[in-house]
């Protein structure tokens, strides 16, 4: 499958969630969504980020916006990472079957996973520097290590009103970029 862009209406995959089971993608998008698509809970900078959203959920309630997260994670790693729950889901793709639907292709080495620019580098400094200070350390690995991410906000009827495939790592909006999106 190619690309997804603006104006293209997103699969309604078969998804499993970390905390509902197993459902339609459509069963979850009941007002416009936030989807960022990460690598595994296991990478410190996937967790910082699911953390940040978690700190953010009242801004994201204030936009009237929901928010999904997709991963190679298993159920039951994010279960043991978050045994309380989220106020978000968390569609777990371990096998990678809808990165590669949506052509969320991996970094063609390590190499390209690091930014080239100077404000990338600066921005990625500034993440790694912040999950040092939290103690965030690298967990269970998961899934492909060179995973690029990706971002799309969805409208109600699976509608695509933004859609970024990331070049490296961090290039990506935070939650206060994605806000000002919606």
């Amino acid at each position: 499958m190619a690309r997804i862009n603006k104006g293209d209406r997103f699969p309604d995959f078969l998804v499993q969630t970390a905390f509902c089971g197993t459902c339609k993608l459509s069963e979850q998008i009941r007002k416009k969504t936030l989807v960022w698509v990460l690598r595994y809970i296991g990478c410190p900078s996937c967790r910082y980020d699911v953390d940040t959203f978690l700190e953010h959920v009242d801004d994201f309630a204030k936009k009237d916006v929901s928010l999904l997260v997709l991963m190679q994670s298993s159920v039951e790693n994010i279960q043991k990472t978050y045994p309380d729950g989220l106020p978000f889901e968390i569609l777990c793709d371990p096998d990678q079957e809808i990165y590669r639907s949506l052509s969320i292709d991996p970094a063609s080495s390590m190499e390209q996973l690091r930014p080239v620019s100077e404000a990338g580098k600066e921005k990625m400094a500034k993440k790694f520097n912040a999950i040092r200070e939290l103690g965030i350390t690298h967990g269970e690995y998961e899934g492909n290590e060179q995973q690029l991410p990706a971002f799309f906000i969805l409208e109600p009827d699976l509608t695509v009103s933004y859609a970024h495939y990331a070049a490296d790592l961090v290039d990506m909006p935070d939650v206060e970029e994605a806000l000002a999106m919606v």
